[in-house]
């Protein structure tokens, strides 16, 4: 047995050909390279309707694009097509945190922490409700 450290499958979303996180910071994305990306992930939505993966990362980077309620309708189809999807829960109830849609946002965090499968998807809702609660107190 080795001590040594081993790499660990990456888990949650998963669709080819998407880099792996680009939605963290919009300014790091090209408006052309978000573009593409949403008219890609609008194709693959109509080819796969049943995917929340891909509804779940259209609905991303439709909030990139300052599309929120692109976004909303997108994370909307990704809850409906998969109810028990941690991400799409999660990243509609940050979606209605950031709308400040409050008594909304607290629901689908509710939803969100019933689904988390691991401490640290806990630990990330929880975040979530705290960096969320800061901003609207500001």
């Amino acid at each position: 047995m080795s001590t040594a450290l081993q790499p660990v499958p990456a888990t949650g979303l998963s669709v080819p050909g998407l880099p792996s996180v680009p939605w963290r910071d919009p300014h790091t994305v090209s408006p052309e390279a978000l573009a593409q990306t949403i008219r890609s992930l609008q194709s693959q939505c109509l080819a796969n309707p049943q995917s929340a993966d891909l509804h779940t990362c259209l609905g991303m980077a439709y909030a990139m694009n300052f599309e929120a309620y692109k976004s909303m309708d997108a994370l909307e189809k990704a809850v409906i097509a998969e109810p028990r999807h941690f991400w799409a829960q999660m990243k509609l109830a940050e979606l209605q945190y950031r709308l400040r849609c409050l008594d909304r946002a607290e629901e689908e965090t509710s939803r969100a922490l019933d689904l988390a499968g691991s401490p640290w998807e806990t630990a990330l809702v929880l975040f979530l409700v705290v960096i969320s609660m800061t901003q609207v107190w500001r």
